[in-house]
């Protein structure tokens, strides 16, 4: 449909290849190992602390950013994108009707 205008389009390479294949199951036996590791030690099942003392100053000063965002926006993002997705989809559809 927009061959003449963009050119061709490049041809892509099979869904599944042997590199996914291995990540795949890379993930799934790290998702078998942690439920075996969470089964076995409980509901204490935590990493050992690092004493990494950035992150809780790293996490409280975003936990701050975001509270401050969210008194300023106070919903009103939600009804800014859900216009914006309906006028996007609203020109579309205009355009495909009204051009051919």
């Amino acid at each position: 449909m927009l061959s003449a205008s963009v050119g061709e389009s490049e041809t892509l390479g099979a869904l599944v290849s042997p590199l996914g294949l291995l990540a795949a199951a890379l993930g799934l036996i790290g998702f078998g190992l942690a439920y075996v590791w969470r089964q076995r030690i409980g509901a204490e099942a935590g990493l050992p602390p690092t004493g990494l003392s950035w992150v809780d100053a790293t996490a409280a000063g975003s936990r701050a950013l975001a509270g401050q965002v969210a008194s300023i926006n106070s919903g009103r993002l939600g009804a800014y994108v859900l216009t914006s997705v309906v006028g996007v989809a609203v020109i579309l559809l205009l355009a495909k009707t009204v051009m051919p």
